[in-house]
């Protein structure tokens, strides 16, 4: 008989919290925290791209309407903050569901 442990919720949410998708890889879920993982890496190319265009006052860039920028780049900023706080509640919840799966 082999017998399986119980996945800690403090691991799965320190993992979660430090990089996007790795506490559901630390559950088993590798393709949905690869998913998870990926689109926050993307993400953050994207916003670091975004916040060097965002220009001080005066000065002219690639693109020359900085308040399309900064508003976009706010937008950004929101989802990722959002899809963040969401990966971390969604491990936490997988490892609750792994957990109770066990009993």
């Amino acid at each position: 008989m082999q017998v399986v442990k119980r996945k800690s919720m403090a691991l799965t949410t320190i993992l979660a919290f430090l990089i996007m998708g790795v506490g559901h890889i630390y559950l088993g879920r590798v393709k949905r925290g690869f998913v998870i993982f990926v689109i926050g890496f993307v993400a953050s190319i994207v916003l670091s791209a975004m916040s060097g265009m965002i220009l001080p006052q005066g000065e002219t860039g690639p693109l020359t309407d900085d308040t399309v920028v900064l508003g976009i780049f706010l937008c950004l900023v929101v989802v990722m903050l959002g899809l963040f706080a969401w990966q971390i509640a969604d491990a936490r919840e997988q490892c609750r569901r792994y957990n109770d799966s066990l009993v």
